[in-house]
């Protein structure tokens, strides 16, 4: 028997085994597919990729509806299809990643493989909803909102548990916005980092203009190394430029306008680490 393979070339070449994939898809409506799958487990095939060996699997459940998959004269029309599903299961991340054209984001915060609890009603590249819970050892995530225009607008608080923190995730969520901390990370020993977005507009397309959010940070207890520039101002008063920052950090804030951050005042206890 031929074992079915997907393919995806927009991050890295990803290439899944889908396992022993049963289910089914058929015509319900002109233009409306339903579909249904469901398999064991998903890997990897590629070794070199997060996630590609020493992989457990869990069960990955599929079901929905696609519409307005081609017009009246029977013309396909991909852009204008709307996706209603529900997916339930274990996903390798950067499969999950390259479906959502992340480029590595959602790999860096949850790490190699995530559970999924995610639905869609009617969702296209300018329209729908969704929500997605997203667990995983390093963090567990959740969002819910809609997609307007080629911008997803969240309708609730976006929240992301962060109980380990690799090089990579400081680098993209936490040194592009707070650039006075250069390499952050912690262990699944360490309190966990919550972070916390409210009234989160993110762009589907690329485009930062788009991007805006009030955001917390409460990273908890974590190992730091600052930049440079903090660096020499902590060795100047006789403080460490590296060590832990415990409870004595209160949670602060950054409000991200049109793809710029600005900072509320936030305080770094120097000389104080552990």
């Amino acid at each position: 028997s031929v074992r079915p393979i997907v393919w995806l070339g927009n991050f890295a070449g990803v290439q899944a085994d889908l396992g022993d994939l049963k289910g089914f898809a058929r015509t319900t409506a002109p233009s409306t597919l339903a579909f249904e799958l469901g398999t064991p487990g998903v890997r990897l095939l590629s070794n070199a990729t997060p996630g590609g060996s020493g992989q457990s699997v869990k069960p990955l459940s599929v079901k929905g509806t696609v519409e307005q998959l081609s017009n009246a004269q029977g013309v396909p029309t991909p852009e204008a299809a709307l996706l209603t599903a529900n997916v339930d299961g274990g996903l390798p991340t950067p499969l999950l990643d390259a479906l959502a054209g992340q480029k590595g984001a959602l790999i860096d915060l949850l790490g190699a493989r995530v559970d999924t609890r995610i639905a869609t009603n009617k969702l296209s590249k300018t329209s729908g909803s969704l929500t997605a819970d997203l667990s995983a050892d390093n963090a567990t995530a959740n969002a819910a909102g809609d997609v307007r225009d080629g911008v997803f607008v969240a309708t609730s608080t976006v929240t992301a548990r962060m109980s380990r923190i690799t090089p990579e995730a400081s680098k993209r969520f936490i040194s592009t916005v707070v650039p006075l901390l250069d390499k952050v990370e912690k262990t699944a020993d360490d309190k966990p980092a919550v972070i916390t977005a409210t009234g989160l507009t993110a762009p589907l397309d690329g485009d930062m203009s788009t991007l805006n959010a009030d955001v917390t940070f409460d990273l908890g207890t974590v190992q730091f190394q600052s930049s440079d520039f903090f660096g020499r101002i902590l060795n100047a008063t006789s403080n460490r430029s590296f060590g832990k920052v415990g409870q004595k950090i209160p949670p602060f804030n950054a409000k991200i306008r049109q793809g710029v951050v600005n900072y509320e005042r936030f305080v770094v206890p120097t000389g104080e680490f552990e």
